[in-house]
């Protein structure tokens, strides 16, 4: 990481430092590629869900150096590109940046992401991230194999529609989607060949340092890692519990799902009973097999109505609102696809933009 501090700007420095402390270090990554991909692999498609993972700018009321924290924004994906150079592995490298305020979500519960919405379109530095965004997008065309994909949607639904139709396209081959969203659970639920690598950091008392504890999940055991990251419950190896590893979506419907504020309906317990009364009755999973799961394992009386629990099914269930995705006319714009390959055009663009203390290491293309 290049030390920005010899400009004067204590807000600059540490916006970087906080991106920067964004990125999954080589070590960890090491470790998760190894865990996730135990037969080697020759080409890999990136997601990177951008918007989760610049969300700590907002907490900032200046940024002196738009230009800085630009750089940064641009690295990141040349930070995992130049990881698996390293490795031999092609890598096709996606990032999604999505206002995240769809309809999709909230006609279906009104307050959906409020504060994270709240936060991004109060905050005193918008503009500077809005702006950085467009110069983004005359960037990436001209790096080859890197690809800005813009939207209004959950970023995981982005991603899954991109992985599948790349899929159905002839392109299967394994995808890591980039995040530290908990919504993304759900994606490789729907799409087996998908990783997920979750961006975690923990303080180290001992050592007075922030830690990479980055985490990483797939198809077999999704809901195991929801359910420790939410509820720090390990139930991996308890032979007890048989709920399918693909019914994230409704464990979250019961228990809420709390980075997009929506509230639990039951706690842990509770949802457990309902899923797995679903499970031993063979019933399919379905708003209204929730339901009736619920009315049939119910304890005491139970204020939840049909059309809570389906309201609730529509604005999270990855499936459901990637159909709705669909329908969207952003879904099938495809002009962000461009590999203009024209090396000079680059360099004079970074020249132009980017001075000795702001630097686009152009050597990790």
């Amino acid at each position: 990481m290049h030390d920005n501090a010899t400009n004067g700007s204590v807000y600059n420095s540490i916006s970087e430092a906080k991106l920067y402390g964004r990125f999954i270090k080589y070590i960890q990554l090491n470790k998760l590629c190894t865990l996730e991909f135990p037969t080697p692999i020759k080409e890999v498609n990136i997601f990177i869900d951008f918007s989760q993972l610049i969300m700590p700018l907002y907490q900032f009321d200046d940024i002196v150096d738009p230009f800085g924290v630009l750089a940064t924004m641009v690295n990141m994906p040349l930070h995992y590109r130049n990881f698996f150079k390293k490795c031999g592995i092609k890598s096709n490298i996606f990032v999604i940046y999505s206002s995240n305020d769809s309809s999709n979500n909230y006609r279906f519960i009104s307050g959906y992401n409020n504060k994270n919405i709240s936060l991004v379109n109060n905050s005193p530095i918008k503009s500077v991230v809005d702006h950085n965004i467009e110069l983004m997008k005359t960037l990436f065309p001209y790096i080859p194999g890197v690809y800005l994909k813009l939207g209004t949607v959950e970023p995981t639904v982005i991603a899954a529609d991109l992985i599948d139709k790349f899929t159905r396209n002839g392109l299967d081959i394994p995808s890591i989607f980039i995040t530290s969203s908990e919504y993304s659970f759900q994606l490789p639920t729907i799409l087996p060949n998908t990783k997920v690598f979750f961006k975690k950091s923990t303080i180290n008392k001992e050592l007075s340092i922030l830690e990479d504890t980055s985490f990483s999940f797939n198809y077999t055991n999704a809901l195991f890692a929801y359910i420790l990251r939410t509820k720090k419950k390990d139930t991996t190896n308890n032979d007890t519990f048989d709920i399918p590893q693909t019914w994230v979506s409704p464990f979250m419907i019961l228990t809420g799902l709390q980075c997009r504020d929506v509230k639990a309906l039951f706690n842990y317990s509770q949802a457990i009973r309902v899923l797995s009364y679903i499970k031993n009755t063979q019933m399919v999973v379905t708003p209204e097999s929730i339901y009736n799961a619920i009315m049939d394992t119910a304890k005491k009386n139970v204020f939840v109505t049909k059309e809570e629990i389906a309201s609730r099914y529509c604005a999270i269930d990855i499936a459901y609102q990637l159909k709705l995705y669909r329908e969207l006319p952003e879904s099938i714009e495809s002009s962000f696809l461009k590999d203009l390959n024209d090396p000079q055009a680059l360099y004079d663009i970074v020249n132009t933009y980017f001075g000795t203390n702001n630097t686009i290491d152009l050597s990790k293309i």
